[in-house]
């Protein structure tokens, strides 16, 4: 009796990632007491307030682009591989449960309860019992290595055809290896997209120092259990609505802004006419100005 297949993956430590660049838009005013002229009140009225709806629609723009980006940049699964088709947990006679891990470095794990909580939970959601074998520091970075002793170390652990067997190996300098063997019962729900939902996860875990070495494999399989039993949504709903939000904001400011280029090109016209000497004009002229300004509202 041995595994169904096994395999291995790795993590290699990323370059530095810079944060989100950050640009302070303030409105800007124009002069004048209130004691300025009132065509220069009205342009910086205008200004003002086009400036507002400008930044306006900007933030606008903005928050559909975050909601849109991690739909471009990881399937709008955070960076983790989607799990495109329904899986069918394994029935309990699959397995006969044994314990949940072996330490061989002696000094990764000091609080069991907290390790397992989140291996149980994988058990729960898939059927299949997962296993962790963690090899001493720097014991080999080959991952074919890795996977024959995940083959050997399978028969020497179980009886059945049930269990997910992980062997991982810290290289003690921010990197680690793994290899892994899948009961033949087992791999109907840790296929190779499984896999690498479960690689995503650890390397999500793995390069977060903030939590223990406990909680690093905790939360990948409870976080791996949870994604594969569940079709992952499409992010094409998402991702229409937010273009059709930045087509619409982009269509409501050109309209406003030819809008207000069209009021400040009569204002100008009315401004120039109040301005001209009446003697400057003929006589139909005149007439023609006051029946237009007796017909204006």
């Amino acid at each position: 009796m041995g595994p169904g297949f096994g395999g291995g993956f790795g993590y290699s430590p990323r370059g530095v990632r810079t944060g989100p660049i950050i640009i302070n838009n303030s409105p800007r005013y124009g002069g004048g007491g209130p004691g300025g002229p009132p065509d220069h009140q009205n342009r910086n009225t205008g200004r003002a307030a086009g400036t507002v709806i400008l930044v306006a629609w900007l933030i606008i723009i903005a928050a559909a682009l975050l909601l849109l980006l991690p739909y471009l940049r990881g399937g709008g699964s955070g960076g983790v591989q989607r799990s495109t088709h329904q899986r069918e947990p394994l029935p309990a006679s699959a397995v006969t449960e044994t314990d949940y891990y072996t330490d061989a470095d002696g000094s990764w794990f000091s609080n069991r309860a907290q390790l397992e909580s989140g291996m149980r939970q994988f058990y729960r959601d898939t059927g299949v019992q997962p296993y962790l074998y963690v090899l001493p520091n720097g014991a080999t970075t080959s991952g074919s290595r890795l996977t024959e002793m995940a083959e050997e170390l399978y028969s020497q652990l179980f009886t059945d055809e049930g269990h997910f067997l992980l062997v991982f190996c810290d290289d003690g300098s921010g990197s680690f290896h793994c290899g892994y063997a899948v009961g033949s019962q087992a791999k109907t729900v840790m296929d190779s997209e499984a896999i690498a939902i479960l690689s995503d996860y650890l390397d999500r875990y793995y390069s977060d120092y903030s939590i223990s070495e406990e909680e690093i494999f905790s939360n990948t399989f409870a976080k791996t259990g949870e994604r594969i039993m569940t079709v992952t949504k499409s992010p094409l709903p998402v991702v229409a609505v937010c273009l059709a939000v930045i087509v619409v904001a982009l269509v409501v400011f050109v309209t406003l802004k030819k809008r207000r280029e069209q009021q400040e090109r009569a204002r100008r016209q009315t401004e120039e006419i109040l301005k001209t000497p009446l003697e400057k004009f003929g006589d139909q002229e005149i007439e023609d100005l006051a029946s237009k300004y007796e017909q204006d509202p």
